[in-house]
């Protein structure tokens, strides 16, 4: 059911104060930014980062779960309700799919890795010590980020035609009460969790490992028995007193000498000297940590970012100011080790520009 027009006036009227509330803010943000600059103070300090234990099998394992639940889910969906090969969903049934895919994301991978690599996403980048901090770094970077990646899209937009996202479409469709909930759940709740989650929380963090950004977790080994008891009882053995041996008529066995026997040189023993100069193990070929630190740094935050913005390339020429985006919140990511902040970020983002959506279509009726 369409809204009702004396809602349309209450929208507009609301639209406009959340507009220059908001401006308002970004302007304090800059300016704080700015002077805290001057002072020579640094804008985000480093946090703790934990060890990485995935190595590129998990973006393997990542990639192939991701695009198998794709197309499992939507052809299980297409064959249900019988739409044939060529055919097209519509937006609505797209922003469904699209959260239903996202939702088991978030639910089932971050199991998955804890079963493969022993530490799951949720448990190394949401520290509850520090989650309240995280969250307000990540509304400050939200206010300053976000007029940037508007000027940029701004003059994308000067060069490309736009193609319309999905939830643009079903808006325009019809703004009804289960259109604007479904694209705010969607936009704000699933989308950021599940997207910070692959391409910060599993990307970004296997790429800075890999460029020596962040430490690497040691190898996972299956834990030793003693074959002789517990600790105590061989310390116990092996600082006993030894037993005088039985006299059977043979010499001790530590009088011998195994390197000879009957005063002749054994074969078999090893050379005083090697018989090959020995060499020094060559250096582990990785040219990404032999980069110098600022390059190190940023490669993993750029990489992340262009992969993200190639994700969304359907809805061209948006992915040049989502690039912009990417990149600012990999920087809280790596910088903090958290992903309460990117989360936020992302959340806040998304909800400003469906609600710009919203308010758009309102000021067209």
């Amino acid at each position: 059911m369409p809204l009702a027009l004396n809602s349309v006036a209450v929208v507009r009227a609301l639209g406009g104060a959340w507009i220059f509330s908001l401006l308002s803010a970004m302007i304090l943000a800059w300016g704080w930014t700015i002077g805290r600059k001057f002072r020579g103070r640094r804008l985000l300090p480093d946090g703790v980062r934990p060890e990485v234990p995935w190595r590129f099998g998990a973006i393997v394992l990542v990639l192939v779960y991701y695009v198998g639940l794709q197309v499992a889910l939507v052809g299980t969906y297409a064959s249900v309700t019988h739409v044939k090969k060529g055919e097209h969903f519509s937006p609505r049934e797209l922003m469904c799919l699209t959260s239903v895919i996202n939702a088991i994301v978030i639910a089932t991978l971050p199991s998955m890795l804890r079963k493969t690599y022993g530490k799951s996403p949720w448990t190394l980048w949401l520290p509850s010590d520090q989650a309240g901090l995280d969250a307000r770094r990540g509304v400050m970077t939200y206010l300053l980020v976000t007029p940037v990646v508007y000027a940029v899209n701004i003059g994308a937009l000067k060069i490309w035609p736009k193609k319309e996202h999905p939830i643009e479409e079903m808006l325009k469709g019809g703004l009804t009460p289960t259109t604007i909930l479904l694209a705010y759940v969607s936009a704000t709740v699933f989308a950021p969790i599940a997207e910070e989650l692959l391409f910060r929380g599993v990307l970004q963090s296997w790429l800075a490992r890999v460029a020596g950004v962040w430490p690497a977790a040691a190898p996972r080994t299956a834990e030793i028995v003693p074959p002789h008891g517990p600790p105590e009882t061989r310390d116990s053995l092996l600082n006993a007193p030894a037993e005088s041996p039985a006299s059977d008529g043979l010499a001790p066995l530590e009088q011998f000498d195994f390197n000879t026997v009957d005063d002749e040189p054994n074969p078999y023993a090893a050379p005083a000297t090697p018989v090959w100069p020995s060499k020094p193990a060559p250096p582990a070929a990785n040219d990404l940590a032999a980069m110098p630190k600022p390059l190190r740094r940023a490669v993993p935050i750029v990489a992340a970012a262009v992969l993200f913005a190639i994700a969304h390339a359907t809805q061209w020429p948006d992915p040049v100011g989502l690039f912009v985006f990417a990149v600012g919140v990999g920087l809280v990511f790596q910088r903090t080790g958290s992903l309460v902040g990117p989360i936020v970020i992302h959340s806040l983002f998304n909800a400003t520009s469906t609600t710009a959506l919203i308010l758009g279509i309102f000021a067209k009726e």
